[in-house]
């Protein structure tokens, strides 16, 4: 019986080396999915993944952790598609905001959980700008650490608010004082209140932006006592003096 186990075990081995060299299963394609920012080559290159490689000897969690090590890279996947082809799937960061580091001079792009995916000199990207956070350092790749938390959790939401309405509009955010956030849309300062009914406060700053308010209107919107969405004769409009 020891014979035999050995044998077995022999033949086995054998069959192991012979898949592992067989050019029957070196890697012939890597597809990447789910990028836009990020181009392909940096995927690949940051995943160490090439082509030749035995299927076999792909490691999915090792290239996996070294993808989300990417800044734009929220999620990732690696598929393995028998008998020659790796499938990266990936899930990228959106940026949301600009927040403007004055020591530096700079403007950090910024996700809707306030991951810092970049650094830029000018604005680009029809991005709002986002005043009131307080902090003295920050890291690309990692979530802004701020010393006023209120002010940075109202970020954070309002950025998923904005998403979530597709508000598009916006061109800053002054959250300076959480209970008296400013949204600047055009020319015209929204006072938006604090973070109650904060939902629906966007709803209706959506539709007005987009079909009541005149592209060369200058003034002030105040929306501070909206709480439902036929609140709308709560809403005054006052021109800029």
């Amino acid at each position: 019986m020891p014979f035999k186990l050995a044998v077995g075990a022999a033949i086995g081995v054998f069959a192991l080396l012979l898949v592992m060299i067989s050019p029957l299963f070196a890697v012939r394609q890597v597809l990447v999915e789910g990028n836009t920012v990020i181009t392909t080559e940096a995927v690949l290159t940051a995943a160490g993944l090439n082509a030749k490689a035995n299927i076999f000897a792909v490691m999915p969690g090792r290239a996996v952790k070294a993808l989300q090590a990417l800044p734009y890279v929220k999620s990732a996947r690696i598929v393995k598609e028998y008998p020659n082809t790796i499938r990266i799937v990936i899930e990228e960061r959106k940026a949301q905001g600009y927040v403007e580091f004055t020591r530096m001079s700079t403007y950090l792009m910024i996700d809707g959980e306030g991951m810092v995916l970049g650094t830029q000199a000018v604005l680009t990207d029809a991005l709002p700008v986002i005043v009131g956070l307080e902090f003295s350092d920050f890291a690309v790749g990692r979530v802004l650490e701020t010393t006023n938390q209120t002010a940075f959790d109202t970020v954070v939401q309002l950025s998923r608010l904005f998403a979530k309405n597709e508000m598009e509009d916006i061109v800053r955010v002054d959250i300076s004082d959480a209970n008296d956030i400013h949204l600047y849309v055009q020319n015209v300062d929204v006072l938006f209140g604090n973070m109650d009914y904060a939902d629906v406060k966007v709803q209706i700053l959506k539709e007005l932006a987009a079909n009541h308010i005149p592209a060369d209107y200058r003034g002030f919107m105040d929306m501070r006592f909206v709480s439902d969405k036929a609140d709308l004769e709560k809403i005054s409009l006052r021109p800029l003096r």
